[in-house]
């Protein structure tokens, strides 16, 4: 028995001196347990996160279709603002045609030009103004265009 208990003291010395001291294995423990606190801080954020990608991703869902809805709309509003627009120039063309019956001289609000309205220079409708006499047009700082020679 005393032979054993050599034994086993010399056991526990080298197992001292080979081993960790206790304040190595204190200092790991705790690191241990402040690494396992960030883990579950770290898991708790992402549940966070994630339930908030969720609830924005199902909002995503909605405005989606609400834009599609809209974009229906809007395509039909379109259409109905096309055919009414057709049938505008229509009779925008018509009254026109009669007011240049009307006048004798047509200018030009961009170029300051004025023509007959028989000319081949005619600027668009939205750009054109109307005059009586010749005068008139001059008076109001528009110059003859050079082809028709009003």
């Amino acid at each position: 028995m005393k032979k054993l208990l050599i034994v086993l003291a010399a056991c526990l010395t080298l197992a001292g001196c080979g081993g960790v001291s206790q304040s190595d294995y204190d200092a790991a423990v705790q690191e241990r347990d402040a690494l396992a606190t960030q883990v579950a801080e770290l898991q708790t954020a992402n549940d966070s996160l994630t339930a908030e990608n969720d609830t924005l991703s199902a909002e995503n869902e909605s405005l989606k279709a609400e834009n599609q809805t809209l974009t229906a709309a809007a395509s039909s509003s379109s259409a109905a603002a096309s055919a009414d627009t057709s049938a505008a120039d229509t009779a925008s063309a018509s009254e026109t045609n009669d007011t240049a019956a009307e006048y004798s001289y047509i200018g030009n609000r961009n170029s300051y030009k004025f023509h007959l309205p028989s000319c081949s220079y005619l600027p668009a409708e939205h750009n054109r103004v109307y005059y009586q006499t010749r005068e008139e047009a001059v008076n109001d700082g528009m110059v003859p265009c050079k082809w028709c020679d009003p």
